[in-house]
């Protein structure tokens, strides 16, 4: 519990909680009265009219597999540039070669998921985030306790 006193974490969560349910609720107010749910010409991902329902499917699976991917390398490569290669107490960074290469594919596939993200923010069709939030809920569930779980150390006999 000591590592949780300097944050004020109650404060912070039920802010955020709260702001994100008044949210949540102001966006599905607007999709029940003015949302479409499925295909329509009037939807344009990336200049493609999203107008059938095998493409509706196909931006369905990128929303999901993007925050998916977007969920893991946040677990995994922003700890390690936050943790390893930017941290000056850090004594063990590795190979500076390995620290180059995560660092730049880091950065280009925060570039590129950004730029496809704003796409599909332009579409103003929630029925595409809903699904990127839900994976991102799961898969940020999964990481948390992975790097919660009690850890086991090896010890030499």
């Amino acid at each position: 519990m000591d590592g949780q006193r300097p944050y004020h974490l109650r404060l912070g969560c039920s802010l955020a909680g709260a702001w994100s349910i008044l949210l949540f609720i102001a966006i599905a107010y607007r999709e029940v009265h003015h949302g479409i749910w499925g295909p329509a010409n009037t939807i344009v991902f990336w200049g493609v009219s999203i107008d059938t329902w095998s493409r509706w499917t196909c931006m369905m699976m990128y929303s999901c597999v993007s925050q998916m991917v977007q969920s893991v390398v946040s677990g995994t490569l922003n700890p390690y540039v936050t943790n390893v290669v930017r941290d000056h107490k850090c004594v063990d960074k590795g190979a500076v070669w390995v620290a180059h290469v995560v660092v730049q594919v880091r950065s280009l596939f925060t570039w590129l998921t950004e730029l496809f993200g704003m796409y599909i923010v332009m579409t103003m069709q929630f029925q595409f985030i809903i699904p990127a939030i839900a994976t991102d809920l799961v898969m940020r569930a999964l990481i948390t306790r992975h790097y919660m779980r009690p850890k086991k150390w090896d010890t030499v006999a």
